[in-house]
């Protein structure tokens, strides 16, 4: 059976179509998405006449809608518990797993998070003022009788909660916004004994919320100002281009990125940004033009993700945020509060020195005063049990307490490495070496693979291409161009932005890592809005207090590492070693205090090609504790040294086998399970657990026989080659 969620907004067919298969014995139905449609597709509610629970919240999500499975009742935390909020999801896996535990469960459609507004209107005829109900999606909670139910639109904007009421103050029904749900068909109603029953009389595509509608929620929601039109915005934003404080304008981008980082949901971080900004607009603190960065910063933030931006959401935004703040135009002490708002808000600070401008921290601690102030009426709403959600959500995510049960019971994320058992995706990695060994030489290499979506040191072991950022401070162009050539890379890399002797003030100073993530923004724009890996060249030459000084590093980590960290960002930081190898880099111990590995390099002799990787810390286990390798050239390159583990021996048959026994064991084992030679070794491992063997060897073993059986492979290779 083939159902559609709606004709699209053209009037062809639906953005959304999904499938039901019939289960055997009568079982009912498995939801199956055919099409999703295009990346603009509006929001739909389907027909789930005759649908088991599971199926329609599955077609819910099809719809573009977050669902929460809810108990006999409203309460949308009854199953999923405290922070419902951000546990909604669309999600068919996570969907399946909540109606598979409760199958009688009702559904609770998120009226926020899915882009709606609904009005629950408890009156049997729709008031004459309120005729623009009738052009929403209609739910009817009395089984399709009478006007009772639930008016549903598309909106972009959070309206306060609370009661609808006619002019004459006569209230006739419910506001449902932002952190607030609605109980959608085939949800049991809690007055089924009375008649109630969810039953949906319109479906299909959700219209956007009209003017007439916008404009009453917003006077009943006690919004400021007169609802602002596209005209009046434009003619705002064009009577708004003084920029007194340039440096004020570089925060707003930031403040976005480090909302989303810190879990929150695109809309809410978005609104929050867009009112901050309209607050330095107004009175000419920064120029009007911020809004059209931060719409840069709203398209490129949905990269990757499974949800797309609703077609004029962000503009919507801004005239919400506009209306809250125009008045002031017309009303000096208005004005007056606004400056000084937005000096309490930044400090009191009054030139135009980029050394004045806060760093990321400062700004997320003003992003925390800001949710639980102006932008409290947008995000504390009451949800359907009258409890207040929303301004402490961000905190509550970011301290949420680990599910310990959940953490030991599901199996491991495997690793995702860019260098196999020393760089992790999400890791902090230190390499350190004493001058002339080569760590920028294998640091750059490291860089150039990842970026081409390779391991450095085993090719074959390949992935997705990282976007990886190289901030040399040590080498420069010449070296650049001379290692690359060398490497035989090719002439577009497009995944890597190299920057030589950036012009940055210390890392662990305000001013030096305001400038170093304005930087790394500005470089991940040109990255396509992604970022993997960040590489320090060295580290020694990005920080103005002194290396022996525990609070220099201290405050580097905080104010520069930490954001990217946020934001799973791998950072390679290279530094130089002491007089005595054994004691790690120079400098003060608190160095390494912070870092989840730290490597030294060292060579057999000065200059040599024969090195080995040793770690001095770590905090995960997975991380090699050596690595031998071998510098080679034609192309620049490493690879793992051949060593005692790899060596063969020739039987008296004529066959050769690895000397070493634990080695030949792997070997034989990897050839008795079929396992291909060409693969690296987690590849390879993967294989073998695929296969249903279990090998237990350390990484040393597992490289040696690895190259063994590539070895072994390449005359029979060449051979066949020349045979054909």
């Amino acid at each position: 059976m083939s159902v559609q969620a709606g004709n699209d907004k053209n009037g062809g067919e639906s953005a959304w179509q999904f499938e039901f298969d019939a289960l055997p014995n009568e079982r009912g139905y498995q939801v199956r998405l055919v099409s999703s449609g295009p990346a603009d597709a509006a929001l739909s509610i389907p027909d789930v006449t005759g649908l088991s629970p599971l199926d329609a919240a599955l077609a819910y999500a099809a719809g573009g809608g977050y669902v929460l499975p809810v108990k006999a009742g409203k309460h949308p935390g009854s199953i999923v518990g405290k922070g419902w909020p951000h546990k909604s999801s669309r999600e068919p896996a996570q969907i399946r797993q909540w109606w598979t535990e409760h199958p009688d469960a009702g559904i609770a459609l998120h009226t926020g998070r899915s882009g709606l507004t609904a009005s629950d209107l408890d009156v049997d005829v729709i008031p004459d003022e309120l005729t623009w109900l009738k052009g929403g999606r209609f739910q009817s909670t009395r089984g399709g009788r009478g006007a009772r139910g639930h008016y549903v639109f598309a909106s972009a904007e959070t309206f306060t909660s609370g009661a609808l009421r006619t002019a004459d103050g006569t209230q006739v029904g419910e506001i449902r916004s932002g952190n607030t749900v609605i109980m959608v068909a085939p949800s049991p109603h809690p007055k089924a004994d009375d008649g109630g029953e969810y039953r949906w009389i319109t479906t299909g595509t959700v219209p956007e919320l009209p003017d007439e509608g916008r404009a009453a929620l917003t006077a009943k929601a006690g919004g400021v100002g007169e609802p602002v039109t596209a005209d009046v915005e434009a003619a705002w934003r064009a009577s708004h281009t003084t920029e007194r404080e340039p440096w004020r304008r570089k925060v707003f981008g930031e403040s976005y990125a480090a909302k989303l980082a810190n879990g929150e949901h695109h809309h809410p971080a978005m609104m929050a940004t867009v009112g901050w900004a309209a607050r330095e607009v107004a009175p000419g603190l920064v120029s009007s033009t911020i809004f059209d960065d931060l719409q840069d910063d709203w398209l490129t933030s949905f990269k990757g993700n499974d949800r797309r931006p609703v077609p004029g959401e962000f503009w919507k935004m801004v005239r919400q945020a506009i209306a809250a703040v125009a008045p002031a135009d017309a009303d000096a002490q208005a004005m007056a509060d606004l400056l000084n708002r937005a000096q309490r808000e930044f400090g009191n600070r009054h030139d135009d020195e980029i050394n004045s401008a806060p760093s990321l921290d400062e700004v997320n601690a003003l992003l925390v005063r800001d949710d639980k102030t102006v932008d409290a009426g947008q995000d504390t709403s009451d949800d359907s049990s009258g409890n207040a959600v929303g301004s402490d959500g961000p905190k509550q995510r970011r301290n949420a307490p680990l599910d310990l049960r959940r953490l030991r019971t599901e199996p491991p994320m495997p690793v995702a490495w860019l260098l196999p058992d020393v760089l992790a995706r999400d890791s902090y990695v230190s390499l350190s070496s004493a001058a002339g060994t080569g760590k920028s030489i294998f640091a750059r290499g490291i860089s150039v693979d990842a970026s081409l979506g390779r391991a450095h040191t085993e090719p074959s072991e390949t992935f997705d291409p990282a976007k990886v950022i190289y901030l040399d401070a040590e080498n420069g162009e010449d070296w650049w161009r001379g290692g690359l050539d060398a490497m035989g890379a090719p002439l577009d890399l497009p995944n890597l932005s190299v920057v030589c002797f950036p012009d940055l003030a210390g890392l662990d100073t305000p001013k030096g890592s305001h400038e170093f993530l304005t930087l790394i923004n500005d470089l991940v724009q040109r990255l396509d809005g992604e970022l993997d890996l960040v590489v320090l060249d060295t580290v020694s030459r990005f920080i103005d207090g002194g290396e022996n000084d525990a609070d220099t590093w201290s405050q580097f980590y905080r104010r520069a590492i930490q954001p990217l960290r946020e934001r799973k960002v791998a950072v390679l930081r290279l530094d130089h070693l002491g007089k005595d190898a054994d004691k790690g880099p120079r400098g003060s111990s608190h160095k390494l205090s912070d870092v989840d590995a730290d490597y030294r390099l060292t060579a057999d002799s000065p200059g040599g090609d024969n090195l080995t990787l040793t770690l001095g810390k770590r905090r995960r286990q997975h991380m090699a504790e050596t690595v031998s390798l071998r510098r080679l050239d034609g192309p620049l390159r490493h690879e793992p040294a051949t060593n005692a583990l790899s060596l063969g021996v020739t039987l008296a048959s004529g066959q050769v086998v690895p000397a070493d026994r634990k080695v030949a064991a792997l070997v034989a084992e990897l050839d008795r399970l079929g396992i291909d030679a060409a693969l690296g070794r987690p590849k390879s491992q993967a294989a073998v657990t695929a296969a249903g063997g279990s090998i237990q060897a350390s990484n040393a073993v597992w490289t040696a026989a690895l190259k063994f059986r590539r070895d072994r492979a390449a005359p029979a290779a060449q051979n066949r080659s020349q045979q054909t």
